[in-house]
């Protein structure tokens, strides 16, 4: 703090460093801080590609789950509309069983009764 540099502590015969040797180390220290500040920003630099290369990548990936998340909702419409005409073709099918079987249950019965009309018809000719 005193002025006194890194050859401190002087032995017996050295001489005083001059304002040369120390302006030689003080260059030779801010060479290395700029050495040390270049490879600081050289790391910081390859660091930013490292950021912009993830950010790239996560762009792609959200761009494919935007699609994957498009096709789904597609989907789910398709899905709700078939569902919907599915049901509407169930219940036309349930109102068309209903009346097959009130034809048949007339058919049948209409048959049945002409059958005994007929077998009334024999019997009573038969019977004279």
């Amino acid at each position: 703090s005193s002025g006194i540099n890194a050859e401190w502590p002087l032995r017996p015969g050295d001489e005083l460093p001059t304002s040369d040797m120390q302006a030689q180390q003080c260059a030779i220290l801010d060479g290395q801080d700029i050495l040390e500040r270049e490879q600081k920003i050289r790391q910081i630099e390859n660091d930013m590609v490292s950021v912009a290369e993830m950010m790239k990548q996560m762009h792609y990936l959200v761009h494919d789950q935007g699609s994957d998340i498009d096709n789904i909702e597609s989907h789910i419409t398709d899905t709700y509309q078939n569902v919907s005409e599915g049901t509407w073709l169930l219940g036309k099918a349930e109102k068309s069983t209903k009346r097959r079987r009130k034809r048949n249950f007339c058919i049948i019965t209409t048959l049945l009764i002409c059958v005994l009309v007929v077998i009334v018809t024999v019997v009573v000719t038969y019977n004279k």
